[in-house]
């Protein structure tokens, strides 16, 4: 969102950014605009997913919104994804916006965007759900992952230090 709203300020993503965040981000740069191209070009360069031998890890996870628009074959490739998801950023459907259920990607798919109280497992579409709202003052939590199976759940509370109080445009 950061991206488009300096590059593109008229795309929906850019729009966006003004109701998620966009003043906090702009603070943490405050005496350190020198690495602002640094990290721009970073965000320019940053994938939309890793599709691992063992996983699958997004933002929001593939939706199965998508499923009648995916190639027949998408399974033994995920890599047909990358063009699809790319022309779908600002549906409220895609790999950053979704909330629906997730598509089962014939492997694990590893996911944030949505909160949950704890590290959740959807076995019928094969999804593990790791934020646990960490911002909102919860915990931060990761799986790891072996052969397609999560082994262990890490979690750690938020200290409520790390929490910066947040103020909203009008």
């Amino acid at each position: 969102m950061f991206y488009f709203f300096v590059n593109e300020p008229t795309n929906n993503m850019g729009k966006a950014w003004l109701f998620n965040g966009y003043e906090n981000t702009l603070n943490s740069y405050n005496n350190h605009f020198d690495v602002i191209s640094e990290h721009f070009n970073l965000i320019k360069k940053a994938p939309l997913f890793y599709n691992l031998d063992d996983c699958f890890i997004s933002h929001a996870g593939i939706s199965k919104f998508f499923k009648r628009k995916l190639p027949s074959n998408f399974r033994e490739d995920l890599n047909l994804l990358n063009d699809f998801v790319y022309r779908r950023l600002d549906n409220e459907h895609s790999i950053l916006w979704t909330r629906e259920k997730l598509l089962d990607l014939g492997k694990l798919q590893i996911v944030g965007h949505t909160r949950k109280i704890d590290v959740l497992f959807d076995k019928k579409n094969n999804v593990v759900y790791i934020d646990t709202s960490c911002y909102g003052g919860n915990k931060l939590s990761a799986v790891i992952v072996e052969n397609n199976n999560v082994i262990d759940i890490l979690s750690v509370s938020t200290n409520e230090k790390d929490i910066q109080k947040l103020s909203f445009p009008h």
